[in-house]
This record gives C-alpha cells, sequence and structure tokens, in this order.
C-alpha cells in the first residue's frame, strides 16, 4: 500500500510531534506526547462519547414523556378508552414509559449536570433523574458522596 505524499500532515511543536499518514483506506496515526497530554484528549474523547450517550438517552426520554401526554390526551378526549390506553402503554412501555433506574457514576454526573444546565425545564432532582434515566435515589447518593 503505498503512501500518497500529498496528504501527509505534520505538527510539531516543543512538546509534541504528529504525523497523519493518509493512505487509501485508512488512515494512520501517529503521535509522540506526553503522557499526560495523549490521558487528557482520551479523556476528553470519551467523555464527548458519554455525553452524546446522556443527549441521546436525554432526548428519547423527553419524546416518551411526549407521547405519553399525547395518548393522554386522546384518552381525555374520549378518542381512546380507558382499557385501550392502559394496553398501549403496558404494550409499548418503550414508547411511553421513562424508567429512572440507572445509578450514574460520578463522571456521569459530571457531564449530565453541564448538559442540564442547557435543557428546559429540568428543576430539581426528579427532573434531572428522570430526564436521564437516573435512580433520584443514587443521583442523590453520588452527589452527596462528593
Amino acid at each position: 500500500m503505498a503512501i500518497n505524499h500529498s496528504n501527509i500532515s505534520n505538527f510539531n511543536s516543543s512538546q509534541w510531534h504528529i504525523v497523519v499518514q493518509q493512505r487509501d483506506t485508512p488512515s494512520r496515526f501517529e503521535a509522540v506526547v506526553p503522557t499526560s497530554t495523549l490521558q487528557g484528549i482520551v479523556t476528553r474523547i470519551v467523555h464527548v462519547d458519554r455525553l452524546s450517550e446522556l443527549l441521546i438517552k436525554a432526548v428519547n426520554n423527553r419524546t416518551r414523556e411526549r407521547n405519553y401526554f399525547k395518548k393522554l390526551v386522546e384518552l381525555f378526549q374520549g378518542e381512546v378508552t380507558e382499557e385501550e390506553f392502559d394496553k398501549a402503554i403496558e404494550e409499548n412501555e418503550d414508547d411511553y414509559v421513562v424508567t429512572a433506574d440507572g445509578t450514574p457514576s460520578r463522571e456521569d454526573l459530571m457531564l449530565a449536570c453541564e448538559a442540564a444546565k442547557q435543557i428546559k425545564d429540568v428543576r430539581d432532582i426528579d427532573d434531572f433523574a428522570a430526564l436521564f434515566s437516573f435512580n433520584p435515589e443514587s443521583t442523590i447518593k453520588e452527589i452527596e458522596a462528593k
């Protein structure tokens, strides 16, 4: 496999040296950096991945809440019976029910707290826990452990 020299990036600084050699597929990345710098980069990548997972969970949980209230409106307007409402919820729990049974790690709490600052109507621990599917008691316990 020949290296396409026109696509070689080279970055030098007093602390680190990075070379990226792009071949047809895949690209190769090499770096010589201080361990602490590399650990910082990896930690940020891991945090971005976990933050993405938490935000997707939050969006899905808000969608579940919205779906539930739409179905509740159908019940109140007489479009469905109470039995049909109960059956729809029971048979499609993933579409209507927010589970709050997860135990957050310290990192999860840190990331979720930062995200929650930008999310509307997260007013208390119950809102926060439901948004990210955290068990409220486990969340409080982890917060108090700090």
